[in-house]
């Protein structure tokens, strides 16, 4: 009853001992950069440092939570205890729960950009309250996914083989389906819509309010902290809403592990476009932010190999002045 056909298992092999470990390590690697960079002082004083912080954190404990899915294919059949415990009561779950609370973080942001253009003196209310909002959105996020990660069990079939059965995926009731059904529209249809939505507001702000003209634009901080947080969305519902709409089709075949094979590639695609997103989505916001460009930049110098190339970048440029002057 728990076969995996072959064409299947050469996708979960590809997708779980191939591409997964490449996004880990890129994700660690772009993560800790962020941390790095993130506790730079002048950084440190902006508000929306807090944000960035955090959501690099849970990417970070989200690269730790795929780790399990590299020694395993997530089969239904295991021959170690631990892979069929974990896989019964955490497994994508407890990534779920983790891409949940990322998020929260990008939803409180944009959420804390819109004020700053549209409701400024509002906004400082929200400033001084957002760790407060924040703890409130995770304890209901994390209570929201305790009762499904309850659900599951192990079953020993003798000669060191256990079955892993998640609740979510193979307990029929009423119960499980409106629970699931619940998971999805707050936490994937509503952060979405909300993301769009404020994205939307944050576009219009920039042209009703003057954001542009209110100074040059290469030193308005709020210009860029808003530029950056529109770049972030944007590869937020391009990279998430594929997923979301694969996972919430997705059906596993009565008596099977899997669903069909069309199935089996929709996920994995769409789940290397999320794991994409959670690499690149720190990078998109240092590109464009340029009070964290700068401190990239001054970190860079001390590399040895980038600090020469910056000399020479700066020796040609003198030269070049000088030059153009004489001329």
């Amino acid at each position: 009853a728990y076969f995996v056909p072959d064409e299947i298992a050469s996708i979960l092999a590809l997708r779980f001992h191939v591409v997964l470990p490449v996004f880990i390590v890129l994700n660690l690697l772009v993560n800790c950069l962020c941390l790095i960079v993130t506790a730079r002082p002048k950084l440190q004083a902006l508000h929306i440092n807090m944000y960035i912080q955090l959501m690099a954190v849970i990417d970070l404990a989200s690269s730790v939570a795929h780790l399990p899915f590299v020694f395993d294919f997530e089969y239904c059949m295991y021959s170690n205890y631990g892979f069929a415990f974990y896989f019964s009561y955490f497994g994508w779950m407890l990534v779920y729960l983790l891409r949940s609370l990322g998020t929260s973080a990008l939803v409180c942001l944009s959420f804390d950009r819109f004020m700053a253009i549209w409701f400024s003196q509002a906004f400082q209310k929200v400033k001084e309250n957002s760790q407060k909002m924040l703890i409130i959105v995770y304890i209901w996020t994390i209570v929201s996914y305790i009762p499904i990660m309850s659900y599951g069990t192990v079953i020993d079939q003798g000669t060191n083989a256990w079955v892993s059965l998640p609740g979510y995926r193979f307990l029929e009731s009423k119960f499980m389906s409106y629970y699931m059904i619940y998971l999805q529209l707050c936490f994937g249809v509503a952060p979405s819509l909300a993301i769009i939505v404020l994205s939307t507001g944050l576009v219009t702000g920039i042209f009703k309010k003057n954001i542009v003209k209110c100074g040059a634009v290469k030193h308005n901080k709020q210009f860029y902290q808003t530029a950056a947080v529109l770049g972030v969305n944007l590869s937020y519902v391009l990279c998430f809403l594929p997923y979301q709409f694969i996972a919430a089709t997705y059906r596993v075949d009565k008596g099977g592990c899997y669903g069909t094979l069309t199935g089996v590639m929709g996920l994995f695609w769409s789940q290397s476009l999320v794991m994409v997103w959670s690499t690149l989505n720190i990078l998109i916001f240092f590109m464009i932010n340029k009070a964290y460009q700068n401190e990239v930049k001054f970190l860079a110098s001390y590399v040895p190999c980038i600090k020469k190339q910056i000399g020479k970048i700066t020796e040609y440029t003198s030269e070049t002045t000088t030059n153009n002057s004489n001329v």
